[in-house]
């Protein structure tokens, strides 16, 4: 019968149809499977400490060298904003707080600090923070993007530099001086 052959090409018109999109969404999520692989492998290749804290639901993800960052095989206990901020050093934290509050409540893109980070064995580490904010339309920062990095080894070399600076230079006014008596 005609109607009977027009509604099977139809029918099969529509599972070809409902095919190409289930293969259209089979290829996407591989795609976004291998990118979060790829992302996930390259966190954890860095030495950095990565982080990602959306503010409206209070979710917080650390990832990449968070463990060697806080001197522990462990991964951090809370996955909070305020794990990390009770870690900052106490000379440091109203400095920090205040920048990063100062950037969040302005259409400011990025924020970055230096300051001393507490590890699991209560020393500190110096650590270079950045963080990038994703902003709604209205302005509002709805996520945080954020690497840490230690920045020990550099601020130890550069104090070092600073003090054998400053042994050259009062040698050289040690010298002009005993030149001067002369």
């Amino acid at each position: 019968t005609v109607g009977g052959d027009a509604t099977a090409v139809e029918t099969v018109a529509e599972l070809a149809q409902v095919a190409t999109i289930a293969l259209e969404n089979a290829q996407r999520l591989a795609f976004a499977r291998r990118d979060q692989d790829r992302l996930l492998l390259l966190a954890e290749a860095s030495d950095d400490a990565l982080y990602d804290w959306n503010l409206d639901t209070r979710d917080f993800w650390w990832g990449g060298g968070i463990s060697r960052l806080v001197g522990s095989d462990a991964e951090p206990r809370e996955n909070t904003p305020a794990w990390k901020r009770d870690r900052v050093h106490p000379d440091d934290l109203e400095r920090v707080d205040t920048s990063f509050e100062a950037a969040r409540a302005t259409n400011a893109t990025r924020w970055e600090a230096e300051y001393r980070f507490r590890r699991t064995d209560g020393s500190y580490a110096h650590v270079e923070d950045r963080a990038y904010f994703l902003r709604a339309v209205d302005g509002r920062a709805y996520r945080i993007i954020g690497s840490m990095r230690d920045v020990s080894v550099m601020k130890q070399l550069l104090v070092r530099e600073q003090a054998s600076r400053a042994q050259a230079e009062t040698a050289s006014r040690a010298k002009d001086e005993f030149l001067a008596m002369l």
